[in-house]
C-alpha cells in the first residue's frame, strides 16, 4: 500500500481523541503512518503524537492564526505537504472540521472521496459507508492517484503504539485570495465537550419544549462529562444550535452511552446514533418510536427524572 496521511484536528491545542482512534485504524494496513498536523512551533505535538504509533508527525509551520483557521488555506497547506512526503491516501474524520476540509482537498487532488466511511480496504480499493439513514451499507470502489476518506468520528478507539516518530518541518507560502477572514471562535455548548469525542451525549427534542429546558441537559451532562445533543425538531424550532443536532442531517456519533430526552426516535434522528454502546430512552409517549430501538427506556417526565438523576450523582461525587 502507498503511504497514508492523517489530517490531526485540534480543539485548543490539543489532538482530538477521534482522530487518534483513525491513527490506530491506520496501523493494521501496516505501512508508514504520516500525521499532518498545522502549528506555530516546532515539537509542540512530537511527544502527544509518539504514543500513538505515527511513523512521521509532518509539521505545517504558520505563525498567523488567519491561515490556521481558513478551511481553503489549510487544505492548500495540506495538499502541499501531500506532494512533498508521496501520500497518496489521505485520512481524517467526518467532523465539522473534517466536512469542511478534506472535500476542499480532494477537489484540489481532484481524488476519490468518501466521507463517514467504516471501513476502507486499499487492497480491493473500497470503502463502506452507511446509506438510506443508516438502514443499508455502500460499498464503494475508488480509483485514481489520490484518495481522501473521512471516517466516523469515534467508531475506532485509539490505541497505544509508543515508538520515536521521525519529524518533518514544512513552511508553505499561500497568500489569501480567498475572501474568507476569520473572525473569532465561539463555544456553542455549555459542557465544552465535543459531541464527536464524548463517551456520554445527553440529547433532547421536541419535549424539552424550550431552549431554557436545556439547562436540565446540561447540568447532566456536566455531572456525566459528556456533551448535549439535540434532535432536529429543537434546532428548527431555534431552541439549540445546529452544532447540537445529531442525525442524518446532523452528527452521527458513537458514545459510549446516549440518553434520549423527549425525543420521539425518527430514523433520521436514529441514523445519527445507532452506534451508540447503550441507548437510554426517557420519554412520557409509552409509544414512542424510540423505545423500539434502545436497550433501556423510562415512561415518565424527563423533568421529574433528569433533574432527579442529576441530584443522584451530583451526591455519589461527594
Amino acid at each position: 500500500m502507498d503511504r497514508s496521511g492523517v489530517f490531526i484536528e485540534q480543539t485548543e491545542g490539543d489532538v482530538k481523541q477521534s482522530v487518534l482512534g483513525v491513527v490506530s485504524y491506520l496501523r493494521s494496513f501496516k505501512a508508514p503512518v504520516y500525521a499532518f498536523v498545522i502549528c506555530d512551533t516546532p515539537g509542540t505535538f512530537v511527544k502527544e503524537l509518539g504514543k500513538w504509533g505515527i511513523d512521521t508527525i509532518v509539521e505545517i509551520q504558520v505563525t498567523d492564526t488567519e491561515s490556521r483557521m481558513n478551511p481553503q488555506l489549510v487544505s492548500e497547506m495540506v495538499v502541499q505537504a501531500m506532494y512533498r512526503t508521496g501520500v497518496k491516501y489521505l485520512f481524517g474524520t467526518s467532523s465539522a472540521e473534517g466536512r469542511d476540509v478534506l472535500p476542499r482537498i480532494a477537489a484540489l487532488l481532484e481524488a476519490s472521496l468518501v466521507m463517514d466511511c467504516t471501513k476502507v480496504d486499499p487492497k480491493e480499493g473500497t470503502a463502506v459507508t452507511s446509506n438510506y439513514s443508516g438502514k443499508t451499507e455502500a460499498q464503494i470502489k475508488f480509483s485514481g492517484r489520490f484518495h481522501v476518506f473521512g471516517m466516523r468520528p469515534n467508531y475506532y478507539k485509539p490505541v497505544m503504539a509508543d515508538i520515536t516518530p521521525e519529524t518533518m518541518e514544512i513552511r508553505p507560502e499561500i497568500e489569501n485570495h480567498t475572501g474568507i477572514r476569520f473572525q473569532e471562535v465561539v463555544d456553542s455548548a455549555r459542557t465544552g465537550v465535543d459531541l464527536t469525542e464524548a463517551d456520554v451525549i445527553v440529547s433532547g427534542g421536541r419535549g424539552l419544549k424550550n431552549g431554557e429546558n436545556f439547562s436540565v441537559l446540561f447540568d447532566l451532562a456536566e455531572e456525566l462529562n459528556g456533551a448535549v445533543g439535540a434532535s432536529r425538531v429543537a434546532v428548527d424550532e431555534g431552541w439549540v444550535p445546529y452544532t447540537m443536532q445529531v442525525g442524518q442531517t446532523g452528527v452521527k456519533v458513537n458514545p459510549k452511552v446516549y440518553i434520549a430526552c423527549g425525543i420521539s426516535g425518527s430514523v433520521q434522528h436514529f441514523a445519527g446514533m445507532k452506534t451508540s454502546g447503550i441507548i437510554i430512552a426517557i420519554n412520557e409517549d409509552e409509544n414512542a418510536p424510540i423505545f423500539q430501538n434502545c436497550d433501556y427506556y423510562v415512561v415518565g417526565d424527563l423533568f421529574e427524572i433528569v433533574p432527579h438523576l442529576t441530584r443522584k450523582l451530583k451526591q455519589a461525587a461527594q
